[in-house]
């Protein structure tokens, strides 16, 4: 799935390049194919107002190193929390989170780094619930974007941002803490 027919890049500057080697090492797992084009093409950013795209970090260990370090420990957190709902799809497994993803309302979007290819995990904070998608990472953004993902993105937050396709993604420095 090409993104660019759903989001429109509205800024300017360079996009950060990446050890993927090294990232993949780190994670045991490597980086979907996809999100490292995205990378590539479009960086670290946001989706419409609504959706951070973090910038991949080799060093999950130190939190004061970068978004996804410190939201990988948080969403790592929060599968643990036993009060915390899990579906039936996912209940029973344990996955290797790690967070690419967040929220403007504080959802975490992970992937699973012990399954192939890497499943992707949603945690929906106001329902405390956890869920996952067999779905691309291309084809996640495309489906919160158009609505296909109506437990994701429900349709008055859509509406009341005034979301058409494109949507405008905003390009973002790599945030060190």
């Amino acid at each position: 799935m090409e993104l660019s027919r759903v989001i429109v890049l509205e800024s300017e500057g360079a996009v950060p390049t990446f050890d993927w080697g090294a990232i993949a090492d780190a994670w045991g797992a490597r980086p979907p194919v996809d999100y490292i084009k995205f990378m590539r093409e479009f960086g670290p950013g946001s989706v419409g107002g609504y959706l951070s795209i973090m910038a991949p970090t080799a060093d999950l260990d130190d939190l004061d190193a970068s978004d996804m370090a410190l939201e990988t420990h948080d969403a790592r957190a929060d599968w643990e929390d036993p009060d915390t709902l899990k579906t039936a799809k996912v209940a029973g497994f344990s996955p290797r989170l790690i967070c690419w993803g967040v929220s403007s309302d504080a959802n975490f979007v992970c992937w699973d780094l012990s399954a192939a290819p890497l499943p992707i995990y949603v945690y929906h904070r106001n329902s405390d619930t956890w869920n996952s998608y067999d779905l691309s990472f291309s084809e996640f953004i495309a489906g919160v974007i158009e609505g296909s993902i109506p437990t994701y993105l429900d349709e008055d937050l859509a509406e009341s941002q005034g979301w058409s396709t494109p949507v405008a993604y905003v390009r973002r420095g790599v945030q060190q803490w």
